[in-house]
């Protein structure tokens, strides 16, 4: 998750790169040909660092960032190709996500998308589920599950025309800490489980676990 993980990402990025090729041949360590890719929670953390790993392989990225004007939509611009977009994506919001698809969609046309990297999210604060109000839970839950939810649903259109694959990104967080992060470390798992019961349409559904790599995987 983009907001609240500061640790190394290298690991990460290359049990992400490995999923992200799937079991094709076609995609070597460097693209030849234009493999589109959609990750949100790009203006910091892992889902940076991955926007611009996969921009430097040679993918065309599409970096959903909660501050287009900010400072690592900014970086994101400076130090990548052109072949990076930069798109304002707040996952809670309904009218962002869809203009990120139309926009997204107006550029892969029929080639569909490689991988939707659901990275976004939001560690909460660690405190006493009990003091916490349940503003805290909403939010959380409008983040870390709801909005990965939308985001995959309105993309889905476009991984089924490639049989892409959906990564979700969970977090350590809760392991070993009161509520709500306990909920928030569980909820990219539910989300996981729950595509992978709805999706039979040759997409394959990812969880990674910043810590432990993949936690569950499916293929459907």
């Amino acid at each position: 998750m983009s907001q609240g993980e500061t640790h190394e990402p290298n690991y990460v990025l290359k049990v992400l790169h490995w999923y992200l090729k799937g079991r094709t041949t076609q995609l070597f360590d460097r693209c030849t040909f234009q493999v589109f890719l959609m990750l949100s929670g790009s203006d910091t953390g892992i889902g940076h660092a991955l926007a611009k790993h996969l921009d430097s392989l040679g993918f065309v990225v599409f970096a959903g960032v909660l501050n287009k004007d900010g400072p690592g939509a900014e970086e994101l611009r400076r130090s990548c190709s052109q072949r990076l977009s930069v798109l304002q994506l707040d996952i809670t919001n309904t009218s962002q996500v869809k203009e990120a698809y139309l926009t997204v969609s107006g550029k892969v046309q029929n080639a569909g998308l490689w991988g939707v990297v659901n990275n976004a999210g939001i560690l909460g604060f660690p405190a006493d589920g009990e003091l916490l109000p349940m503003s805290t839970y909403r939010h959380c839950m409008e983040v870390n599950f709801f909005g990965a939810v939308e985001v995959s649903k309105t993309f889905l259109p476009l991984l089924r025309r490639s049989q892409g694959r959906l990564v979700n990104m969970s977090s350590m967080a809760g392991e070993g800490v009161k509520a709500p992060n306990k909920v928030l470390e569980h909820m990219p798992r539910k989300v996981s489980v729950s595509q992978s019961c709805q999706y039979t349409q040759g997409i394959n559904v990812k969880l990674i676990n910043p810590e432990f790599s993949l936690v569950w995987d499916t293929t459907l």
